[in-house]
């Protein structure tokens, strides 16, 4: 049971891939985004490198609010969790 709701709390939280991919912009600049303009996101961390997930709902708030223009296709996407996306 623990294990379950592990697993959908996880598939919640999308990638600096994603993000990029939702932005139409390069991972150094989610990055830059994420540092230097207070972009939302978590640290999960791991034993060399922590992992950054972002929550969606969250990043769509920062993002109309810095006027930062979304990827509509890959915000469906995103929000009906296509399989075929890559993470």
């Amino acid at each position: 049971m623990k294990n379950q709701k592990h697993i959908e709390v996880m598939k919640d939280l999308f990638s600096l891939q994603d993000m990029a991919r939702l932005f139409n912009r390069t991972e150094l600049t989610v990055h830059i985004w994420k540092t230097k303009r207070d972009m939302p996101h978590i640290v999960i961390p791991g034993t060399t490198h922590p992992a950054i997930r972002f929550r969606l709902p969250k990043v769509v708030k920062w993002a109309a609010a810095n006027k930062k223009k979304l990827n509509e296709e890959v915000l469906r996407e995103l929000q009906t969790g296509d399989e075929s996306r890559v993470a």
